[in-house]
């Protein structure tokens, strides 16, 4: 039987050839804004909302960023126009914003406003803090499930990185999405395939609850939740007596999220969620004193939000089971390589680049400068200009000279061409 998200990909493949995975993630951000702050799971102290922060990552003008967000805001839109916080509001609003819509869908069509609120706290502006709604960290904002859909291509997601390479906002929260031009194809873009949608929007209007309920069905559904609820707690008692446990009678699909509260793993997806735990510590343990451990500490929290939107899909948000859990699992060690490749190997030798093209133009205009005058003229640390240099160096782009000897030797750098019309006068 096909789920929600499949479902969900072939109806948005129809339509656009942005890649599947835009539509993986988009989708997932969807069904978490539909569910809003009305389910919980307990991490050790702290109450984990299903609410997730997306940055979709592709070039300039190509993969069909908008489009891929565009398809599945109006499908929230059609299941619930009350789920979406507006998109531009001052910083200090934002507490206001908040307590009128503490559920829903935030979306940043310019990536650098996202980055602008990030870079606000509390001490800088004495307001509530976008980075706060994540994980509910605020008294003021402990009920909020504030999930967010940005976009941006790999030049945008520098800005939020200083001179050192140190993430200086909350990055870690987000779940980093990209792609290349040419991952999919469509010749012919199709219209919007009616009967899909309109079976996408109503399982999402179950999610959101926005389906009124004459009493009699609402005893029926509560009749029915209490029955699974005993059936449950027996099966546990008898696996806990090592019995064959019996078989639990399934709630009616959809209404699972009826019930207010926490949910909880079941016996399989809490030995799963050891599993997936080990891998996440192993994760960090080996990436530790690189830029991606902020990520990887954040996975086992990932792992239960995306657990909780799994099951919401499926209309059984009362219990998250293995599946869910391994599903959520298995998308965390794609988002956690997607992080490596980025902040690990990427972004590093982008900005690395920049720095060497840095010192080759302050060289432009003399085509040579003393080791001291450049060094101040391009404005990097000592450890950062070495590495620079050495790769100049070695890349047969600049030509090292001294002057004088011994320690009070002076350095001097040049362009190979300063080198060969230094040569070419008689």
């Amino acid at each position: 039987m096909e789920d929600f998200f499949e479902k969900y990909r072939r109806y948005a493949g129809g339509i656009t050839d942005a890649p599947a995975v835009f539509h993986d993630l988009v989708a997932r951000a969807v069904v978490a804004a539909a569910m809003g702050n009305r389910t919980s799971i307990r991490f050790g102290g702290q109450m984990i909302r299903p609410n997730l922060w997306v940055l979709l990552l592709a070039p300039p003008s190509v993969c069909r960023k908008t489009t891929a967000i565009d398809i599945g805001s109006d499908l929230l839109e059609r299941a619930n126009p009350e789920a979406f916080l507006p998109s531009w509001f001052r910083a200090e609003d934002l507490e206001a914003i908040v307590e009128s819509t503490p559920a829903g869908l935030l979306r940043f069509a310019d990536w650098r406003q996202c980055v602008s609120h990030l870079r606000r706290d509390r001490r800088s502006g004495g307001g509530l803090a976008l980075s706060e709604l994540y994980d509910s960290s605020a008294a003021a904002v402990c009920d909020t499930a504030v999930s967010i859909l940005s976009e941006a291509c790999l030049e945008g997601l520098e800005s939020p990185i200083d001179d050192s390479g140190a993430e200086v906002v909350g990055l870690s929260r987000f779940l980093f999405v990209p792609a290349r031009a040419g991952e999919t194809s469509l010749l012919v873009p199709g219209k919007p395939d009616a009967r899909l949608r309109a079976e996408l929007v109503g399982r999402l209007r179950r999610i959101a609850r926005t389906n009124e309920l004459t009493p009699e069905e609402a005893a029926a559904v509560w009749a029915e939740l209490a029955a699974a609820d005993e059936a449950r707690q027996a099966a546990e008692e008898a696996a806990r007596r090592g019995e064959v446990p019996p078989t639990a009678p399934k709630a009616p699909d959809g209404e699972e999220d009826d019930v207010e509260g926490g949910a909880t793993l079941s016996l399989d997806a809490a030995a799963r969620f050891e599993h997936w735990s080990k891998v996440f510590d192993e994760l960090t343990r080996k990436a530790e004193g690189t830029p991606v451990v902020p990520f990887y500490s954040r996975m086992q929290v990932h792992l239960l939000k995306l657990a909780l939107v799994e099951e919401a899909a499926k209309g059984d948000s009362g219990e998250v089971g293995a599946e869910s859990l391994d599903a959520a699992g298995n998308l965390c060690v794609q988002l956690a390589e997607n992080a490596k490749v980025l902040f690990g190997e990427e972004l590093p030798v982008r900005r690395f680049q920049k720095l060497r093209m840095r010192v080759l133009k302050a060289l432009e205009p003399t085509g040579s400068m003393r080791r001291y005058d450049l060094l101040r003229k391009v404005g990097l640390s000592k450890r950062e200009f070495d590495s620079v240099i050495a790769t100049l160096l070695d890349e047969e782009s600049i030509v090292e000279t001294k002057e004088g000897e011994g320690r009070a030797a002076r350095r001097w750098y040049s362009t190979p061409q300063h080198i060969g019309e230094l040569s070419a006068k008689p």
